[in-house]
């Protein structure tokens, strides 16, 4: 199964002052070698995803939003709240959903892949 390979980090190493955020994503230690970086920040609040990979990504947060996975296999699903400094790694085939908040800043990272042949939609409805 493979959500059960899920890597939550709530709160990574994050440095907070008056005038910025700064998280760590990657450290030189993560489970795969990063190829493909990817920067997201949120202009309005709500949902992002609906789909899942076929590849494993690592998500780090600045900001609050809610993740949901799901085992695309067993449908099994987790819900974990993401602030500043969460680090989720995302294994190949779980499904994915962001319920992020304005202003939150999103960065993926991942091995090389196709992403457009490799990305799948999923219906993943939110538990509210």
């Amino acid at each position: 199964m493979a959500i059960e390979k899920v890597v939550y980090l709530e709160k990574g190493d994050l440095s907070v002052n008056q005038s910025r955020r700064i998280t760590t994503i990657i450290n030189g230690t993560n489970e795969f070698d990063t190829t493909d970086v990817r920067l997201i920040v949120v202009d309005a609040t709500g949902e992002l995803g609906g789909h899942y990979r076929e590849y494993p990504e690592v998500w780090g947060f600045l900001g609050v939003a809610n993740v949901t996975l799901e085992d695309i296999k067993t449908k099994e699903r987790r819900i974990y709240k993401a602030t500043d400094g969460t680090r989720i790694f995302i294994p190949a085939m779980v499904a994915s959903k962001v319920e992020a908040e304005k202003g939150t800043a999103i960065v993926t990272c991942s091995p090389r892949s196709d992403r457009e042949k490799q990305t799948h939609k999923y219906e993943l409805w939110l538990i509210k």
